[in-house]
């Protein structure tokens, strides 16, 4: 319990201090929560596209394909993955 310049019980600067603390707080863990969240997700869909582009490019090498999958693979494979 913060003491006030007059020894007595805190006044309501005091209490207002402490809740604008805590609202920070609070705030800063919900901040850092979504940033891990987000770190989480980025790389749980980086992984399946990544493993899709390796698949497009060794498609693109095998000598035998449909003269359609030929034609959609090059767009599949060299457009780049970008995360933010």
């Amino acid at each position: 319990m913060p003491l006030s310049l007059d020894g007595g019980r805190p006044d309501a600067i005091d209490e207002l201090t402490m809740l604008f603390n805590a609202m920070l707080d609070k705030i800063e863990g919900l901040v850092t929560a979504m940033r891990d969240a987000l770190d989480n997700v980025s790389h749980d869909l980086r992984t399946p596209l990544t493993r899709m582009r390796g698949t497009a490019e060794m498609a693109l090498a095998a000598p035998l394909m449909s003269i359609a999958t030929a034609k959609r693979l090059p767009t599949a494979s060299r457009k780049p993955i970008v995360f933010c």
